[in-house]
């Protein structure tokens, strides 16, 4: 009898024993393994397309589990739906089950820099739209909500009394600001003074075709008392600063992150008039409030 008993609690023991096992193994096979990326992009404050990804971009993915434990490694955007996979030759994150911060931005450079002075065709252009993503790792799957980061800025010339319907195709509109900056974690680092030429993605209005436009992502800063358009046009050259006096606090020299603002022309061979669009507010600037340099003025 004593035999029998001796020989069923360390039969019960063996059957704990392996159920704890089991159950060991399950949360290990379910819990960890290799980590599952998709990134989507926000809109920006008044934009309400063009924010799915081409599918080759290189994103910037930093694990922080610690102050001084921390890795960063480059993943790929394969489709327009965001789905990621991490880079060749790169080791993929690896979930363990502990909680720990994330951050990722793009575009990704190894050493931060991007220039920002060529935006002369679409990829360039889209090429400079950085964004960025900041979220607590609480298990293996993580979908990325990432955020603008840069003022897009559209130019349009509207009306152009005295200038033909070609001579306003053939215009060249060039935006003034950052020409190049450091950008890491999702800092954006500024390099010099706003006043380097940005050469734009220049188009065809959409709505109506006698109207042209064009547009940079500019860096977020205030421009006042600082050239920040130029329009060249039939040989004259018209230049938009906007001043503070007369502004009456509409702050149409304040160029915000993840909005988009926009600025009508309306030319009239020697002088032109203003409107802007920012942050779904409509303004216009008077003449006499609008910093008009026409060069050469011509009769």
């Amino acid at each position: 009898m004593k035999a029998d008993r001796k020989y069923f609690v360390a039969l019960a023991a063996c059957v704990l024993s392996f159920g704890i096992m089991s159950c060991t193994e399950k949360v290990e096979v379910t819990d960890r393994g290799v980590m599952n990326f998709s990134a989507q992009i926000g809109e920006t404050a008044t934009k309400v397309t063009e924010t799915s990804w081409d599918g080759d971009e290189t994103v910037a993915l930093k694990a922080e589990y610690g102050e001084s434990d921390v890795e960063v490694k480059a993943y790929m955007v394969v489709n327009a739906e965001g789905d990621m996979t991490v880079a060749e030759g790169t080791e993929p994150f690896q979930w363990y089950g502990n909680e720990f911060a994330l951050k990722a931005w793009y575009p990704y450079s190894v050493d931060g820099r991007i220039v920002l002075t060529d935006q002369s065709d679409a990829d360039k252009f889209f090429g400079c739209d950085l964004i960025y993503c900041s979220v607590n790792v609480v298990q293996k799957d993580v979908t990325l909500h990432f955020q603008h980061k840069m003022c897009r800025v559209k130019c349009y010339i509207q009306y152009y009394e005295g200038y033909t319907k070609e001579q306003a195709a053939q215009a060249k509109i060039t935006f003034l600001g950052y020409g190049t900056v450091t950008y890491q974690d999702g800092e954006i680092v500024t390099e010099g003074e706003p006043n380097h030429e940005i050469s734009s993605f220049t188009k065809a209005a959409e709505q109506n075709q006698d109207w042209f436009c064009a547009e940079a992502m500019m860096v977020p800063c205030e421009m006042w008392d600082k050239p920040m358009v130029k329009v060249e046009i039939g040989g004259d050259s018209y230049v938009y600063t906007p001043t503070q006096d007369g502004d009456n606090g509409r702050n149409t020299g304040v160029l915000t992150a993840g909005s988009r603002q926009e600025y009508f022309f309306n030319v009239n061979k020697g002088n032109y008039s203003l409107t802007v669009i920012t942050d779904g507010i409509n303004e216009w600037i008077p003449d006499d409030n609008s910093a008009v340099v026409p060069d050469p003025v011509q009769e």
